[in-house]
């Protein structure tokens, strides 16, 4: 989860910077745009350091209200 945050506060320093607007995820929870931006943002940054990419990812995803 550090490396998410990290992508997430690099890509926000990045749109900001451009000029962007930042992708949302839309209301009804079906469009992740900006949790899909983050992860490709993340493998973004492990490219340029060298680093392998991500193959997997596993969790547990609650729909709905908490």
């Amino acid at each position: 989860m550090e490396w998410v945050k990290t992508a997430h506060d690099r890509l926000v320093k990045r749109t900001k910077k451009a000029g962007w607007e930042l992708p949302k995820n839309s209301v009804d929870g079906l469009r992740r745009n900006l949790d899909c931006a983050v992860l490709k943002y993340l493998h973004e940054i492990l490219r340029e350091e060298g680093q392998p990419p991500i193959d997997t990812v596993k969790g547990i995803f609650v729909e709905g209200e908490p």
